[in-house]
């Protein structure tokens, strides 16, 4: 359920490439600002 997060926030999916399936890395630009990079690293945890 990581991944409804990340698309209900906008995360950087940088930090979430292994943790989504393929399909959903293509709906994700590459170019999210990191704004919450603070966020993606206590999510991870």
């Amino acid at each position: 359920m990581y991944w409804v997060y990340i698309i209900a926030t906008g995360l950087e999916v940088q930090h979430f490439y292994w943790m989504l399936p393929e399909d959903l890395m293509l709906l994700f630009p590459e170019n999210c600002s990191s704004q919450t990079s603070t966020l993606a690293n206590i999510f991870k945890t």
